[in-house]
């Protein structure tokens, strides 16, 4: 059946899971995945699918959770949803971070939670946007591929300065020491 989720009770959608209780009521929107709650809970982020295969399917929507209502926020040909990536939203703040294929390397965009104001904020290459709890920055991936060192680099963006920072330099020497698998002593169940 198209929309229920494989296996599962549950219609595909958006649903609220009381965590005190386990009472589980939706779908509040169907037929969308991959979301994230935005500014202090006021709206839904995700990707939106629709029964009757809409030309927009796949794009990211919104939900506002105090109206109900829900609309599109990107508007890509599904022949390029695979050049952009889940949108993720703000926990404090009207905002929503996307990873876009841009000229050869994934770029961090941001936008309005309305899909409004869209500005493109990494030129070196940014992925798997994650938000600070305070949603004052946002942590990135960074492919550095420059040879030796660490390919794959975690960044800081400043949403009120604008600017990037890496946690780490990329160079061989740089990495946080980790330790080995073997002395951590923990057992699996």
């Amino acid at each position: 059946m198209w929309g229920k989720a494989y296996q599962q009770p549950f219609a595909r959608g958006i649903y609220t899971i009381d965590t005190e209780t386990g009472q589980i009521t939706g779908p509040h929107v169907e037929l969308m995945e991959s979301a994230s709650l935005g500014d202090h809970d006021r709206f839904v982020v995700g990707v939106k699918y629709t029964y009757d295969r809409h030309p927009l399917d796949g794009n990211a929507a919104r939900y506002d959770v105090g109206t109900g209502a829900w609309q599109w926020i990107t508007r890509f040909p599904s022949d390029s949803l695979d050049y952009v990536r889940s949108a993720i939203a703000s926990p404090a703040a009207d905002l929503v971070a996307q990873s876009r294929f841009v000229e050869n390397a994934w770029q961090l965009f941001l936008m309005r939670s309305d899909g409004t104001e869209v500005r493109q904020i990494t030129r070196l290459g940014g992925d798997i946007p994650r938000w600070s709890y305070d949603g004052q920055q946002i942590l990135y991936r960074r492919d550095v591929h420059k040879g030796e060192g660490a390919r794959y680099v975690p960044f800081v963006y400043d949403v009120a300065s604008g600017q990037s920072a890496p946690l780490w330099p990329a160079l061989p020497d740089s990495l946080p020491p980790f330790p080995p698998l073997a002395t951590q002593k923990r057992v699996l169940p």
